[in-house]
């Protein structure tokens, strides 16, 4: 169990790389995907709603990753203080992953399926 955390741990478990990249990529085409300024303002403001949640996320996980860090690097750290930092950080992800995809059905609500697409492009599948 320990090892397959580890390994979520350090490739990549729990970051929010993607999600920023995609809001990123949004906010680069907010002006040629919506057409209307009131909409093209809230869609900005969610999406800017996203990043700072993101951000928010990223600071207070960096504390517990570094105790975590520390608590493996000098091995005198007891098993339930271990199981206490990753509890820490599994709540701060579950609060995190519960807030972004609210946050996510808020910015759909605002769009139809043609302006998402236009938003992020590089998540729309091709049919070929």
């Amino acid at each position: 169990m320990l090892i397959a955390l580890m390994t979520i741990y350090f490739f990549g478990g729990g970051g929010v790389f993607g999600p920023v990249a995609f809001i990123d990529e949004a906010l680069d085409n907010v002006d040629t995907a919506i057409v209307d300024d009131d909409q093209s303002k809230a869609v900005t403001t969610a999406l800017k709603s996203m990043n700072k949640r993101s951000n928010k996320y990223t600071k207070a996980v960096k504390g517990p990753r570094k105790e975590l860090n520390s608590a493996f690097g000098t091995h005198e750290a007891t098993p339930e203080q271990i199981e206490a930092i990753w509890k820490n950080i599994f709540e701060l992800n579950a609060e995190y992953s519960k807030d972004f995809v609210e946050l996510r059905f808020e910015l759909r609500d605002q769009l139809s399926r043609d302006e998402w697409e236009a938003l992020f492009p590089s998540e729309t599948v091709s049919d070929s």
